[in-house]
C-alpha cells in the first residue's frame, strides 16, 4: 500500500490534504489507485471510513468484530476446559459395572480393571495412560480416543484379541451423557 499526502493553503481557505492510496485489491486488474481529498481534522475519520468502504463497508466491519468476539469466547471456553465434553466418573463406574447395556453385555462382563486380569477382553487397568499414547499419535485428545475405542472398537484392537468381539453398537446403546460418564470413569484408570 502506497500512501502519499500533500497539503496546501490559500488565503482564507482551510488546509486541504490530498491523500493518494495505492491499494492492491483482489480484482482482475493489478492495482487500483484512489485519490481522495480530505479536509482539516476529519482526515483520519474520513480515511478510516474510506478504508472500511474499500474493504467491504461498515457492515463487514461489524461482522468481522462479531466473528472475532465469537472466536475469543470459544478460545476462553476451551482454555477453561469447556471445550471437551465432561461426564461423571461415579456415574460412569455404575454404567461400567452394569450387567447389560441395552441388549449387549456390560463392560465389566468382559473387562477387568485389575492389572493383568484378562477376561474376554483385555484388562482396562491403565486405560487412560494407554489411550493418551494412542491419542498423541493420532493428534486427538485422550477423551476423543476413548470415545473412538468405545464407539468403533475395531478401529483400535488390542494385540492378541480378535476383532468384532466387543459390541459394535455402544455408540447407539449409550446416550451422549452416558458415554461421557463412561469416558470420565475410564480417565480415572491410570
Amino acid at each position: 500500500m502506497l500512501i502519499a499526502a500533500a497539503s496546501s493553503t490559500s488565503s482564507g481557505v482551510s488546509n486541504t490534504t490530498v491523500l493518494m492510496l495505492k491499494i492492491p485489491l483482489t480484482l482482475p486488474t493489478d492495482d487500483t489507485a484512489v485519490v481522495l481529498t480530505l479536509s482539516g481534522m476529519s482526515a483520519m475519520r474520513d480515511t478510516r471510513e474510506f478504508l472500511s468502504l474499500a474493504y467491504g463497508g461498515p457492515e463487514r466491519e461489524k461482522r468481522m468484530r462479531g466473528i472475532v468476539l465469537l472466536l475469543l469466547i470459544a478460545l476462553v471456553v476451551t482454555a477453561c476446559g469447556g471445550g471437551t465434553a465432561s461426564g461423571s466418573a461415579s456415574n460412569g463406574e455404575k454404567i461400567f459395572n452394569q450387567d447389560t447395556i441395552g441388549s449387549d453385555a456390560g463392560c465389566h462382563t468382559c473387562h477387568s480393571v485389575e492389572p493383568g486380569v484378562n477376561i474376554v477382553g483385555p484388562s482396562l487397568a491403565g486405560m487412560a495412560s494407554d489411550a493418551a499414547g494412542d491419542a498423541e499419535e493420532r493428534g486427538v485428545t485422550t477423551e476423543e480416543m476413548l470415545r473412538i475405542m468405545i464407539t468403533d472398537p475395531n478401529d483400535e484392537v488390542v494385540e492378541g484379541f480378535p476383532p468384532y468381539t466387543m459390541p459394535q453398537d455402544f455408540g447407539t446403546q449409550l446416550s451422549e451423557d452416558q458415554l461421557n460418564d463412561v469416558i470420565a470413569y475410564l480417565m480415572t484408570l491410570k
